[in-house]
């Protein structure tokens, strides 16, 4: 029970901090038309693309975090990929499907291996503090699904807090509001038996390998 709330005590402080920049700036765009009402084009420009970055982190973390679509509800693989794809808009790390859209068109993941997904792709983008790309694959196998993802870029590595997220059940001294996603991943994956490992090839390559035994 403590590890329950302390991992959900920590998921609301990481989410109110990839929240807080964006709406902040809405904010100050008010503050500054209400400073001077002579040239409001700037503030609004802000106050525009501030929102529009608060909408899409939003509907990411509400597939992410919590009970959005349901517990099992399936999603298309083209909603994952626009869900992801908007997330990480416009930021130093960019997505890259490695599989083409034709491949994947008819393909649908229960709503676990989705969210099991989307925090894979946080740690992925964690792991690249100069920027880089995060390549993804999708693979539908005879056990279920499997996701290969590479984070690449220069220093790539897997910080601290993620190591001891992916070693360590979750408890009062392990979670943190940086790695908690990785706990809700790692708890997620327990519930269906299945298993992420992670492998660095060079100084600029980290790959993720995550089995999801579950059926279409």
């Amino acid at each position: 029970m403590v590890a329950d709330v302390k991992l959900a005590q920590a998921l609301c402080s990481r989410l109110c901090h990839d929240l807080v920049g964006s709406v902040s700036a809405i904010g100050s765009g008010l503050e500054l038309i209400a400073e001077d009402r002579s040239d409001i084009d700037g503030p609004l420009d802000l106050m525009s693309k501030s929102a529009d970055q608060t909408a899409r982190r939003l509907s990411f973390f509400r597939i992410a975090f919590g009970m959005a679509a349901g517990r099992e509800g399936p999603a298309s693989i083209e909603e994952v990929r626009q869900l992801s794809t908007d997330f990480f808009e416009g930021g130093r790390v960019r997505l890259g499907w490695r599989d083409s859209p034709d491949a994947l068109a008819d393909m649908t993941m229960p709503s676990v291996v989705t969210k099991i997904l989307l925090n894979v792709l946080l740690l992925a983008a964690e792991c690249l503090p100069r920027g880089g790309e995060v390549a993804i694959r999708i693979a539908r196998l005879p056990e279920g699904f499997g996701l290969a993802i590479e984070a690449i870029g220069e220093g790539a590595r897997i910080p601290d807090e993620a190591s001891n997220a992916l070693a360590n059940e979750a408890d009062s001294e392990t979670v943190t509001p940086r790695n908690a996603h990785l706990h809700l991943a790692r708890s997620l994956l327990a519930s269906i038996a299945g298993t992420i490992e992670t492998e660095s090839e060079d100084a600029g390559t980290l790959r993720i390998a995550v089995l999801a035994p579950v059926s279409p």
